[in-house]
Parts: C-alpha cells; sequence; structure tokens
C-alpha cells in the first residue's frame, strides 16, 4: 500500500480541489505531485491527513498515475480506512475531473 507521512504531502502535493462525500464527516482532498510534470500523480487524501503524528503513515483512498500518453492507472487503496465503506471508483473519477479541470484552467491562463 503507499503511504506518505504528513510533510510528504504538505512539501509535495498541491491541493487541487475538495469533495464531500454524504455520511462522512470532513471532505476528502485531490492533490497532484508538484514534482512530476510527465506523468503527473494524483492522490485522494481525507482532510484530516494533517493531524497525523510525526511518524504517523498517510494512506490516500485512491492514487492517480496519469502516463505520458494520457492513459490513467487508478490504485484502489484497499486497505486504506474508506474503502471498507465506500465506492473507489467514484474517487479516482472525481480526482481525474480535478485534474482535468486544473490542466484546463492553468492552460487558458498560459494563452493570456
Amino acid at each position: 500500500m503507499i503511504t506518505h507521512t504528513r510533510f510528504t504531502i504538505a512539501d509535495d502535493y498541491a491541493l487541487l480541489g475538495s469533495f464531500g462525500v454524504p455520511g462522512v464527516q470532513g471532505k476528502f482532498e485531490v492533490r497532484s505531485n508538484s514534482n512530476r510534470v510527465k506523468r503527473p500523480l494524483l492522490i485522494v487524501v481525507h482532510e484530516d491527513w494533517h493531524e497525523a503524528g510525526r511518524r504517523e503513515r498517510v494512506a490516500p483512498v485512491v492514487v492517480v498515475q496519469v502516463e505520458a500518453d494520457g492513459r490513467k492507472q487508478v490504485i484502489e487503496q484497499k486497505d486504506s480506512d474508506f474503502a471498507k465503506t465506500m465506492n473507489l471508483a467514484d474517487f479516482g473519477r472525481r480526482a481525474i475531473e480535478f485534474f482535468q479541470r486544473n490542466e484546463m484552467e492553468h492552460g487558458v491562463q498560459c494563452h493570456h
């Protein structure tokens, strides 16, 4: 299972957006690895990731690897806290939507 420390998430992943899920307190964040350009890496984490202990590992609910040719590989983290009660396919879809929306907005800004 892929995990990160809260420091890695804070330092290496930019917030793209957040969404709520009925029945779950708080929001889920879609974050993009700032160091990856050719093959973007997205994660979906619950907003309480920043409350993790200094040595505690945070497991994203979903990890999405966008390949150079545009294919998207969605890794559903079956051992994450939310996997047992939620449809993780929806999390992957939402991550991709936030990423594409961000790319479109960034592309428009670059052309002005």
